[in-house]
């Protein structure tokens, strides 16, 4: 870990429903240290607490779904698997990235302060993309390049359209692809009420 926060390694995977999973489960998590369990009647019972013969450590497994095959058929479950910079106040994920501190915005004079912090998965640029009480588009503004070995800690005051009452930040990447929202925050422009 440094200045700049820890790495995480996010795996994504397709749940497939109305399929059979092994154990009724898309994802099975394993633990291991100290702990409260039941034995075999049913009585709780202290797993030991020595470090060195059970050290804490969890593991997530991904399961695939059921699938019969006739002889010679192959069935393949694919997952993809996608690094950023993170910390341990990690919120959601999205298809851009990580929500470290979710997306807010204050408004003050003729400006807002749009601010978050996020871990990105693709290097390209943060879009404010502006919307009416309608859920129209008014307007696309460029906020700052991105990188997936940077946090991204956002705080920029922009100048919001008149009529604007959301605010959308999304990652677009090096070929220009949207990759989605980091999130969404209304407001309530003051000056829209002015004459």
């Amino acid at each position: 870990m440094d200045d700049n926060g820890e790495y995480a390694m996010v795996e994504r995977f397709r749940y497939v429903r109305q399929t059979e999973y092994p154990g009724k489960a898309s994802v099975i998590f394993y633990k291991n240290g100290a702990a409260l369990e039941l034995n075999e009647s049913g009585m709780p019972v202290l797993r030991s607490s020595d470090t060195r013969s059970t050290p804490y450590y969890m593991e997530a497994e991904i399961n695939s779904p059921m699938a019969d095959l006739e002889p010679g058929e192959g069935y393949a479950m694919d997952t993809t698997w996608e690094a950023t910079r993170a910390t341990s106040t990690l919120r959601n994920i999205t298809g851009a990235g990580v929500i470290l501190s979710p997306l807010s915005v204050a408004a003050s004079n003729h400006s807002l302060e749009i601010s978050g912090s996020f871990g990105v998965f693709f290097p390209g640029k943060l879009q404010a993309h502006f919307f009416d009480i309608h859920g129209g588009e008014q307007q696309i503004l460029d906020l700052q390049p991105v990188a997936p070995q940077t946090r991204v800690d956002l705080r920029q005051e922009v100048r919001a359209p008149a009529q604007s009452v959301r605010v959308s930040v999304h990652l677009v990447d090096d070929q220009g692809i949207d990759r989605g929202s980091l999130g969404d925050a209304r407001y309530d422009l003051p000056w829209h009420d002015a004459p």
